[in-house]
């Protein structure tokens, strides 16, 4: 009689969800799988290096349990928002620094390689700089030999660029640009791509305007870089290297990689507030924009780290 009940248990037990077996990493494990060569696991709070170092969660605004610290509305329902949103929720600083390393602090020579972008034309290639780690370099090269060999307007566009590395921070803040990182490009860019730049409408929203081929937003992102065309604050001539993306959602990205608003605590009351690039304030001359702030819960949380600028103040 025991054989048959044990057989019984098993025929009524529940069958092993083959959606979790085939869900590609989410988080904190996108980038563990995005950068096999620098990072080994996640165990325990901390993010392990294959180096040896030890990296714990909380460095990067997210729990133990490695989910982001940040308070947020529900999950969006799109499971490709759902997976953007939580490696936007990361941050990201840390892990790159070490990887790409600080040009603030050393030379940056011997960790950028030379990329000969559009080296198809009559004129000769331009030479540009980008990272060595991860194959970056090779991978924008890639992206140019492509666009280099496709017909139509792709390839006299991409020649037009506005550079890579540059050990710069992003504007109005203390945080270092991906471009000092060497991991990002400006293709042909102009002030109407950029959301701060941009024309507004009637509100007072920056309007969306995009001048970049189809073709070149697919060369870059079959190579695992992310278009700032897809941001919610964007910035259509801009290319970065963010596999994790791609490999959070499976492959394909969603026409905006975060929502429009999330809702938290600022100022003792809640408020709704972009979460792009951890900025928030709509495009009002009397608001003050924030770049940097408080994402942990707390008695800081919404305390502003960067220094505060109000819209139509000079720069």
């Amino acid at each position: 009689m025991l054989p048959i009940l044990v057989v019984a248990a098993a025929l009524l037990a529940p069958a092993p969800d083959a959606r979790a077996d085939t869900r590609p990493p989410q988080g904190v494990e996108a980038f563990v799988a995005a950068y096999p060569e620098h990072l080994d696991g996640v165990e325990d709070g901390v993010l392990r290096w294959r180096d040896g170092t030890r990296m714990p969660l909380s460095a990067l605004g997210l729990g133990r349990d490695g989910q982001p610290l940040r308070r947020q509305g529900k999950p969006a329902s799109d499971r490709l928002v759902a997976a953007t949103e939580a490696i936007s929720s990361i941050d990201y600083e840390p892990i790159y620094l070490k990887m790409y390393g600080d040009c603030r602090k050393a030379d940056m020579g011997s960790r950028l390689a030379t990329v000969l972008w559009n080296r198809g034309a009559a004129e000769g290639p331009v030479e540009l700089r980008a990272a060595r780690a991860n194959g970056v370099a090779a991978a924008m090269q890639r992206v140019s030999d492509v666009l280099d060999r496709a017909a139509g307007k792709g390839t006299d566009f991409h020649r037009a660029t506005g550079g890579t590395f540059n050990c710069r921070t992003i504007a109005d803040t203390d945080r270092l640009s991906l471009h000092g990182f060497g991991i990002a490009i400006d293709v042909a860019p102009n002030e109407e791509g950029y959301w701060k730049t941009a024309d507004t409408d009637a509100k007072g929203r920056p309007i969306r305007r995009n001048h970049i081929p189809p073709a070149i937003v697919a060369a870059f992102e079959r190579e695992g870089f992310v278009w700032g065309g897809r941001w919610n604050r964007f910035d259509v001539f801009h290319f970065e290297y963010r596999p994790e993306y791609r490999i959070a959602t499976g492959g394909p990205l969603p026409p905006r990689l975060t929502r429009e608003s999330f809702t938290g605590f600022f100022g003792g009351r809640v408020r709704r507030a972009p979460v792009e690039r951890m900025s928030y304030g709509p495009r009002k001359k009397s608001e003050v924009i924030c770049h940097r702030w408080v994402r942990q819960p707390g008695p800081d949380f919404g305390k502003c780290l960067s220094k505060p600028v109000r819209r139509g103040q000079a720069r």
